[in-house]
């Protein structure tokens, strides 16, 4: 039977004083996780006017959602503040990486195009998807990675600045080798 565990590991930031690299926990909020296999992706491009179908070929591909609660847990080993966890939240999603957490320096996701990359993941049963994108030439697409692929972000009634609590609803995907986009 699998371990399983209150909390997820995504990405993480370089520790600027040990020059490591750090994983970062997030906690995942009770009731709020799942885990789906899908073999087809519908996806609304250009502002909904132009709607792709994509069908995997292979095994199938995953798709997590959940919540996060961005708050510290220390007896989880989850010690950065809201804040911080924020910013590496907006850092993963954005791809542009803090050197350390800063709730100082807050990155603006909005601010900055970027390409999605894939990122390391553990899930609450300690499955572990490493960063391990591929490149396949002939249909020139990744796959093999774990993508961040949404981020919403809630400040329930119960926060207050005293004990400040952010809620993250993120989405992500696993793609696959095989999935290919239908018009």
């Amino acid at each position: 039977m699998p371990t399983l565990t209150p909390y997820i590991i995504l990405d993480g930031y370089q520790n600027t004083a040990t020059n490591q690299f750090v994983p970062a926990l997030y906690m995942v909020q009770q009731g709020s996780y799942t885990r789906n296999w899908k073999r087809q992706f519908t996806s609304n491009v250009a502002a909904n006017i132009v709607r792709i179908n994509y069908v995997d070929a292979g095994p199938g591909f995953m798709q997590w959602d959940m919540t996060l609660i961005l708050a510290s847990f220390p007896e989880y080993g989850i010690n950065l503040t809201a804040n911080q966890q924020l910013n590496n939240l907006a850092a993963t999603y954005t791809s542009e990486y803090p050197s350390a957490p800063d709730a100082a320096a807050p990155v603006n996701p909005t601010s900055v195009i970027v390409t999605a990359t894939d990122i390391s993941y553990q899930d609450p049963l300690g499955n572990q998807y490493i960063h391990n994108s591929q490149y396949d030439t002939d249909t020139q697409t990744y796959y093999g990675g774990v993508f961040l692929t949404n981020l919403s972000i809630q400040i329930p009634e119960y926060s207050t600045p005293q004990s400040p609590v952010i809620l993250a609803t993120i989405e992500l995907v696993q793609n696959l080798k095989g999935l290919a986009p239908i018009i």
